[in-house]
């Protein structure tokens, strides 16, 4: 199966992403309550606009987790940092990933990480995998070196094995803003993600990323020929 055959096109996805970081460098609660996401966004808005080699993002929201064995203080005890990085070789993608990290504040210690990624056709591979997987831990990224993350607080993760990569839906930064906000939320976070225009955003991502995966999964279950795939091998890439 080609990735054109229900993922967008490269030029289109930019630009929902450059949409987005456009949104957020302005918006009050992000500026208030996460002003180095905000900076970030500015920065990377005006690096990705306009620019036709690909796009890329990395920041972090400083949240307050609590749960019931545990009384914390009313400040942020957990950073997540967030990716995003689109790659193209001439008109075609050559690698999509989106990343979440879950941190402590203070020590940066690495809790969890995750990758979103989308994988083309072509390329060499050790195995086949999803076009669109989830993967636990995967690789250091550069940026998280430089807010002072070391590569070795990985190593309880075992950031080496790569299995099993999780067939799973494709991600935007948007989408993954909301999940994140979702899973760590608070009274703001949650009216913030309540408001219309955050709300016609999300719509806008699930329509182009979202929609055209799941009408695509439907149409391999849906299939009776004698050539039938299940759905896992069809989105397969060698």
């Amino acid at each position: 199966m080609e990735l054109g055959e229900f993922y967008p096109a490269p030029d289109e996805l930019v630009g929902y992403e450059v949409g987005l970081l456009n949104y957020l460098r302005d918006q009050p609660y992000i500026k208030d309550m996460h002003p180095q996401f905000a900076q970030d966004a500015a920065i990377y808005f005006a690096r990705n606009k306009g620019t036709p080699a690909g796009f890329e993002f990395f920041s972090w929201l400083d949240v307050l987790h609590t749960d019931k064995k545990r009384s914390y203080k009313a400040r942020p005890n957990i950073r997540l940092v967030i990716g995003a990085r689109i790659e193209r070789q001439g008109g075609a993608y050559k690698n999509v990933s989106y990343c979440l990290a879950v941190c402590r504040a203070r020590s940066l210690a690495v809790l969890r990480k995750f990758h979103f990624d989308v994988t083309p056709c072509g390329g060499e591979r050790r195995q086949p995998h999803p076009h669109c997987h989830l993967q636990y831990c995967g690789g250091i990224i550069p940026r998280m070196t430089t807010m002072g993350i070391r590569p070795t607080q990985l190593t309880p993760l075992y950031p080496t094995l790569s299995e099993p990569r999780i067939f799973s839906w494709p991600m935007s930064l948007g989408l993954l803003i909301d999940m994140t906000l979702h899973e760590f939320p608070d009274s703001k976070s949650t009216k913030f993600r309540a408001a219309p225009e955050w709300q016609s955003i999300i719509r806008k991502h699930e329509s182009a990323v979202l929609r055209p995966f799941f009408e695509k999964c439907l149409e391999v279950i849906k299939y009776r020929g004698a050539d039938r795939k299940t759905l896992a091998d069809a989105f397969y890439v060698s």
